[in-house]
């Protein structure tokens, strides 16, 4: 259970020119948004569209069967399976009531008592699969491998109990017209721009690149009112994430085993990214935003982590201490590595003991000291994450 002290970022998906299908956008944002974030909230307007479609039509299946004059015998459209869903005991009259009055009581009751975003859950992600097979069934078509792709990493997502899918607006298509991805992409910008006006320090947009012209707009209407630090950070540490080699490729499994990994780190990063948030001198709104982000992994970012590859470089030393004396129990020169920390004479002594040069000693503790700093290193999970994608 997530507390209020929790960092949880809200990514804003995309209209876009893919196909209403392609939720592609949202699940890669989300994956960067999983090592920075305790949990994520996914806001998409395909999201919200393909499952408002779907409920649409629903809405529409007792006027089109009155229009069509059709009575009882409508049993006889019903494909086999859906006749096996509503009760093989159901007789065609019953059949035809659930169809015919059905939608409009579900909708009374959804007026009356909508679904508490509490209870959405696997609720959500079960039924954005459902609207996104109704989508390409109504199109004819099958999902292409990415777009299948995406449906699937969206859904493993969703078990991995981090990352919540919103489509409680979608659901008042129940009780209103909302079929438009205008409307829907709307929404998102209308909910983006809330956490803007009255951001809490908790919860940080990751806005959508097709978003920003639109909240730009609103912003500029009174740029007093919006705070953009907290979207400023979630995209720097988004991108950031993004860049490490091996990440775009890396499946939910991997990143899921990877933040138990790298969450020592995380809180140092996040100061990082405050840091860089401050010196970037541009908002993610603004159009010279990418130059900004750029320049700032140029002057600060890539120096610190060319310094922490060259200490990884450098780890040979112990292996090599180890080897140049085979007789010696190995368990010795651990030994002396454990003592280094605190105490390195006593680590020299110990050293020189198994037949090792005081130079040795003093490399041990060198190394253990470099270990050290490493850790410290503000930009250390972005080269934990980088070394865990090399030994998945």
């Amino acid at each position: 259970m997530s507390k209020a002290s929790d960092l949880v970022v809200v990514v804003g998906g995309s209209a876009g020119a893919t196909a209403l299908g392609d939720l592609e956008y949202e699940v890669r944002r989300t994956k960067a948004a999983l090592l920075y974030a305790d949990s994520v909230e996914i806001l998409s307007p395909k999201a919200i569209n393909l499952e408002a479609r779907m409920l649409y039509k629903m809405r529409r299946i007792p006027e089109m069967l009155r229009q069509s004059g059709a009575g009882p015998e409508v049993a006889d459209l019903i494909p086999a399976e859906v006749r096996r869903q509503l009760g093989a005991g159901l007789s065609d009259e019953v059949i035809a009531g659930i169809l015919l009055h059905g939608p409009e009581l579900l909708s009374e009751h959804m007026r009356d008592k909508p679904i508490p975003a509490e209870a959405e859950g696997q609720g959500a992600f079960a039924r954005i699969e459902v609207a996104l097979n109704n989508y390409f069934r109504s199109e004819d078509q099958e999902g292409s491998p990415r777009e299948t792709a995406a449906l699937r990493d969206l859904l493993r997502l969703g078990r991995t109990g981090f990352v919540k899918l919103d489509l409680a607006d979608a659901s008042e298509v129940l009780a209103s017209d909302l079929d438009s991805l205008d409307e829907a992409f709307d929404h998102v910008v209308g909910s983006l721009a809330a956490l803007l006006e009255q951001p809490s320090g908790h919860v940080h947009p990751l806005v959508a690149a097709d978003a920003t012209g639109a909240l730009g707009n609103l912003v500029g209407e009174n740029e007093s009112r919006f705070t953009l630090t907290y979207a400023n950070r979630a995209e720097i540490a988004a991108r950031l994430i993004a860049a490490v080699p091996g990440f775009p490729d890396a499946s939910v499994d991997e990143l899921v085993d990877l933040r138990e990994r790298v969450s020592p780190s995380l809180v140092r990063f996040r100061a990082a990214v405050a840091d860089l948030e401050e010196e970037a001198g541009a908002s993610v709104l603004d159009d010279d935003f990418d130059r900004s982000f750029l320049d700032l992994r140029l002057r600060v970012v890539d120096p610190a982590l060319e310094e922490l590859r060259e200490s990884f470089e450098d780890e040979g030393a112990i292996g090599a201490l180890t080897r140049a004396v085979p007789k010696v129990s190995t368990s010795l020169i651990g030994f002396a590595a454990a003592l280094a920390v605190h105490a390195p004479d006593l680590a020299g002594a110990a050293a020189l003991g198994a037949g090792v040069l005081a130079a040795g000693a003093d490399e041990i503790r060198h190394q253990r000291q470099t270990q050290r700093d490493r850790r410290s290193n503000r930009f250390f999970l972005l080269t934990d994450l980088e070394q865990g994608l090399n030994e998945w």
